[in-house]
C-alpha cells in the first residue's frame, strides 16, 4: 500500500500545536509564572443563560420515550427544522433570502472547510491570501493542490484584491480575516465576485466572524453582494458567535445556483455529507438555535462586547506606542507590526519570556510583577488567568524597568471590609436602576466620565442623544455630592439594554462614588 505522500510536504506541526508546545514548555521551566494567552482564538465567556436553558431541555427530552431523538432528519442533512429556520431568520435580516435545503449544519467551520475539497479535483488552483488561517493551506497541500498566495500587506490593508491576470479555481476569502482583523467593503467584495465569475472559480468564504463587524459599510455575508450566489460558498461558525468552541456547531450554505460544469455543487455536498457525516448532536442544536432567537442575540451581543474591549484596550496601546496594526474593530483580532525589526517567532519568544504578566511570592506575601509602562494603581481590581479577582494593596518600584503590585484575594479584601460597612456595597441590589453588575474600577471618576463619552461618540448607537443625557445625569450626581437617588437611571432602561456595553462602565462609575462619598 501507498500513503498520501502528500502529507509529508506539510510542516512539521500545525501552528497552533507549535504555539502551545512553547508555552508549555515556558510554563515547565516557570511554575509559579501565569502566562497571559493571546495566541489561538479560544473564548473565555460562558454560554449565554438562553443556550444553557435549551441545551437543558433538550438533554431532558433524550430522558424521555416520547421526545426521545436518535439520527437527526435526513431532509436537511440531519440538520433540525427550528435551527435552520433559526438561520434563515438571521440572513433574512440581512437582506439575504435562502432556501431550507442550501443550509447544512456542520460540527464547526474549520470541519466544513478542510471537507468542501471532496467536491473538487486535485487539478484545481488554491489562491489563499497571506496571512490567513492555516487551515487553508495545510487541507490543500494534504490534497496535492497547487497554491498560490495573494499578499496581504500593509500597502494593501492586508486586503489582498483580485489580479485578472493570476488564473485559479478555488479562492479563499476570511472577512473578518483570521488572524490580521482586516475586513473587506461590500464593494471590494463585489470585485471578487466579478473576478470568481470571470474565472469560472468558487470562492470559499469564511464569515465565522460576521457577528463582531459594527461598521455598516462591511458585509455580514457575501450573499449581500450581487451575483454571489453564482460563485461563493458560506462557512459558518457558532465558536466565536456564540462561545461554542468547546460544544461544536456551524453551518455552511451552498447556493442552489452554484453550479460548474453542468452540476450542483449543493448536490454534490448534500451526497458527500450523507456518506461521510452523521450530523450533529440534537442537545447541540437545540442550544444552536437558541442563539439568534431575540434574547440569544441580545446575550451573545454582551459576550462579543467583552471580546471587542479587549481588542480596543490592546488597540489603545499599540495606538499609544505608535505601532502599526489592522483589525481591532471589526474583529477580536489585531494583527501588529513587530517592533525594533524582530520576526514573529523572535516577537513570540521576547513576549513570553520578558512581558507576560507574572504572579510570585515573596515572604509570604503575594505580588505581581509589572513592567512600569503598565498603568496600574493601589487600590485597582485586577483579574488573573484563572478568574480570580484581586485587589492591589501596595505598589513598590523593583527597577527602573519593573514595579510589583502587593494583592489580596476578594476574599480577603470582603472580610476587611467587614469591619466598616460604609464601603460595603453590592451595586446589583440597587432597586429599579439599571446599572450592570461590574464592581471593579479604578478610583478616577473624571477619567472614567471622559472614558464613557469617548466610548458613546465611537459607537454607531442610534441612542447617542440617550447615552449622553446618562453622563450629564452621572457628572451632576459627582459635582452634587448627594446620595444616589432611587432609581434615578430607571427612566432608560430600555436604552441601556439596547446598549448593554455601557452597563459595567456605568456600574463601575456609581461604586467608585459610593466608596467616595
Amino acid at each position: 500500500m501507498k500513503i498520501n505522500s502528500n502529507f509529508l510536504n506539510l510542516k512539521d506541526s500545525y501552528l497552533f500545536a507549535k504555539v502551545g508546545q512553547k508555552t508549555a514548555e515556558y510554563k515547565k521551566a516557570h511554575p509559579d509564572h501565569d502566562v497571559i494567552r493571546l495566541s489561538i482564538g479560544d473564548v473565555t465567556r460562558p454560554l449565554a443563560p438562553c443556550v444553557v436553558s435549551a441545551m437543558q431541555k433538550a438533554v431532558e427530552d433524550m430522558a424521555h420515550v416520547g421526545t426521545f431523538k436518535g439520527y437527526g432528519p435526513d431532509r436537511y442533512c440531519y440538520g433540525y427544522e427550528n435551527l435552520i429556520a433559526s438561520i434563515l431568520s438571521s440572513y433574512a435580516r440581512k437582506g439575504v433570502t435562502l432556501e431550507a435545503d442550501e443550509v447544512f449544519i456542520s460540527d464547526g467551520a474549520k470541519s466544513d472547510l478542510g471537507n468542501i475539497l471532496d467536491l473538487f479535483s486535485a487539478d484545481n488552483v488554491a489562491l489563499v491570501p497571506d496571512p490567513v488561517y492555516p487551515v487553508y493551506v495545510d487541507t490543500n497541500v494534504m490534497g496535492g493542490r497547487k497554491i498560490l498566495y495573494a499578499d496581504a500587506t500593509e500597502a494593501n490593508g492586508f486586503l489582498p484584491m483580485p489580479d485578472g491576470g493570476v488564473d485559479a479555481d478555488i479562492i479563499y476569502l476570511c472577512s473578518p480575516n483570521n488572524p490580521t482583523g482586516a475586513a473587506y467593503t461590500r464593494a471590494q467584495l463585489k470585485a471578487w465576485v466579478d473576478y470568481a465569475i470571470e474565472k469560472d472559480a468558487v470562492i470559499l468564504y469564511d464569515a465565522a466572524y460576521e457577528y463582531f463587524i459594527g461598521d455598516g459599510d462591511l458585509a455580514r455575508s457575501i450573499f449581500e453582494i450581487e451575483s454571489a450566489k453564482q460563485c461563493a460558498i458560506e462557512f459558518c461558525s457558532y465558536s466565536k458567535t456564540a462561545g461554542f468552541t468547546g460544544v461544536r456547531c456551524g453551518y455552511t450554505v451552498v447556493p442552489k445556483a452554484l453550479v460548474r460544469e453542468g452540476t450542483s455543487l449543493n448536490r454534490l455536498w448534500a451526497r458527500r455529507q450523507t456518506t461521510k457525516f452523521n450530523g450533529v448532536s440534537y442537545v447541540t442544536q437545540m442550544g444552536a438555535a437558541a442563539v439568534f432567537t431575540a434574547e440569544g442575540e441580545a446575550q451573545i451581543k454582551e459576550n462579543i462586547a467583552y471580546y471587542k474591549r479587549n481588542a480596543k484596550t490592546i488597540a489603545n496601546c499599540l495606538d499609544g506606542l505608535g505601532i502599526f496594526y489592522t483589525g481591532g474593530q471589526n474583529s477580536p483580532y489585531l494583527w501588529m507590526k513587530c517592533p525594533n525589526g524582530m520576526t514573529s517567532w523572535e516577537f513570540f519568544d521576547y513576549l513570553l519570556e520578558n512581558a507576560c504578566v507574572v504572579r510570585s511570592e515573596e515572604q509570604g506575601k503575594p505580588r505581581i510583577d509589572f513592567e512600569n509602562s503598565v498603568d496600574v494603581k493601589s487600590t485597582d481590581w485586577l483579574v488573573n488567568s484563572v478568574g480570580e479577582r484581586l485587589y492591589v494593596t501596595e505598589l513598590v518600584s523593583l527597577s527602573d524597568s519593573y514595579k510589583s503590585c502587593y494583592y489580596i484575594s476578594e476574599h480577603d479584601y470582603n472580610q476587611s471590609k467587614q469591619s466598616n460597612p460604609a464601603f460595603s456595597i453590592n451595586a446589583t441590589t440597587i432597586e429599579n436602576s439599571i446599572i450592570g453588575t461590574q464592581t471593579n474600577a479604578t478610583i478616577n471618576l473624571n477619567a472614567q466620565l471622559q472614558k464613557l463619552r469617548s466610548d458613546i461618540d465611537s459607537s454607531n448607537s442610534p441612542d447617542k442623544e440617550e447615552l449622553y443625557q446618562i453622563i450629564s445625569l452621572l457628572e451632576e450626581l459627582r459635582n452634587s455630592q448627594e446620595p444616589v437617588p432611587k432609581g434615578f437611571l430607571s427612566r432608560f432602561s430600555a436604552v441601556m439594554q439596547r446598549n448593554s456595553w455601557i452597563s459595567g462602565s456605568v456600574a463601575g462609575f456609581l461604586l467608585n462614588l459610593f466608596l467616595h462619598q
